[in-house]
């Protein structure tokens, strides 16, 4: 029988908060000011980089397509003493997001 955990709405938001953020940031970072949807699809290569960027995003996906996902910033959590239901604040998101990106560097 396995655990189940009840997970709030405001967690979830939490996690989605800081996966924007950094979405966010690197399309500024890849892509440059300009970041509307229109301008970036209508150019193949920046579009390809938006593309990336999503894909890092990914729910339900360990490998590095799903990176960031909720999923991997809650397994990063755990290691920090985090539970499954915990609240998570804007500063331990992104500690989360750090330790995850710093991890991938190493693989």
């Amino acid at each position: 029988m396995g655990l189940h955990y009840q997970v709030s709405d405001a967690i979830l938001i939490a996690f989605r908060v800081g996966q924007m953020m950094l979405s966010n940031a690197l399309l500024r970072h890849m892509v440059g000011e300009d970041t509307r949807l229109d301008y970036i699809i209508k150019n193949p290569k920046l579009s390809a980089k938006y593309k990336q960027i999503l894909e890092l995003i990914l729910d339900n996906n360990e490998t590095a397509r799903g990176a960031f996902s909720i999923q991997n910033v809650a397994k990063m959590g755990l290691c920090h003493g985090k539970k499954p239901g915990e609240w998570y604040g804007p500063h331990s998101i992104g500690i989360m997001l750090k330790v995850r990106n710093e991890n991938l560097k190493q693989i």
